[in-house]
């Protein structure tokens, strides 16, 4: 979820910009917080977010921290094309090239700093995005998360990858064991869209099941976090699809009692004329 950029946020860049001045030892220090701010602000400040993040690094070219954010921001401008286009088309060559930087970066990470386990669960991620590259992406995602088995972030990453890779359980397991670890707002949401998709391959009785499974993680997100936007939204879309279903359920059932009733009439008045023929 992104910031706004009200007033607040803008005397707090503005005072970043005063410390540069005041203090030019710490440039790289204001610079880089200036980024991160920028950087949640949305995929509109996302460019400049982008430069002031590669100006700091001239100073430190090795801090692990500033570079994984760098990377974040080469792999969000990435997905956020790539969604707006289509997953299932080629991937264009602008967009590999998104791909293939934060790729390189990932790993610059990972050289200076091999027990950064979020970063190898986001190389893992762009491995699958930019190859579908998924066996080696899922032993990066795997080596992450039983290294950092509390790391919410690392979890809702590899349940992601299963949920498009499969087995569905597999991401179902991963979701259940973080809750139990880590008993976050965002992990049950993350269940919950899980259950969502699954009910749209299976069959009408598993469907609803899955159905209300979903509904279930949906309230319980909200209940941590009642400002849970994606789960609020993923409330009001499940119970659309089962207020849907029950009046599909009560529309037949009318159906099928007018039916009955008009063949009932039918029979009778059958009958009637019988009767008649035969005095």
């Amino acid at each position: 979820m992104w910031l706004r950029r009200d007033s607040s946020v803008e005397a707090t860049l503005k005072e970043l910009e005063e410390k540069k001045k005041q203090f030019p030892k710490y440039e790289a220090y204001v610079t880089i917080v200036h980024a991160y701010i920028l950087a949640w602000l949305g995929p509109r400040w996302r460019t400049t977010a982008m430069v002031l993040y590669g100006n700091a690094l001239k100073h430190f070219p090795k801090n692990s921290q500033w570079l994984f954010g760098l990377a974040l921001m080469y792999g969000r401008e990435a997905r956020h094309q790539r969604g707006v286009i289509g997953w299932n088309c080629p991937l264009p060559e602008d967009i590999m090239t998104l791909f293939h930087e934060e790729k390189q970066i990932l790993q610059q990470v990972l050289s200076i700093d091999p027990s950064f386990h979020l970063a190898r669960a986001h190389y893992g991620q762009v491995l699958f995005n930019l190859d579908r590259n998924s066996q080696q992406a899922e032993r990066e995602f795997e080596k992450a998360f039983k290294l950092d088995h509390k790391n919410c972030n690392i979890g809702i990453l590899a349940a992601r990858f299963y949920r498009l890779k499969g087995p569905f359980s597999k991401a179902e397991n991963v979701l259940t064991k973080l809750i139990e670890e880590v008993n976050l707002a965002e992990g049950h949401a993350q269940l919950g869209f899980l259950y969502r998709t699954q009910s749209y391959c299976e069959e009408k009785e598993n469907r609803s099941m899955l159905q209300e499974k979903a509904l279930e993680c949906f309230n319980k997100a909200v209940e941590l976090d009642r400002c849970h936007y994606p789960a609020l939204v993923g409330i009001g879309e499940i119970q659309a699809m089962l207020v849907i279903k029950k009046k599909h359920v009560l529309y037949s059932r009318i159906c099928l009692r007018v039916i009955l009733k008009t063949s009932f009439i039918r029979i009778q008045r059958v009958q009637s004329s019988y009767i008649s023929c035969q005095a």
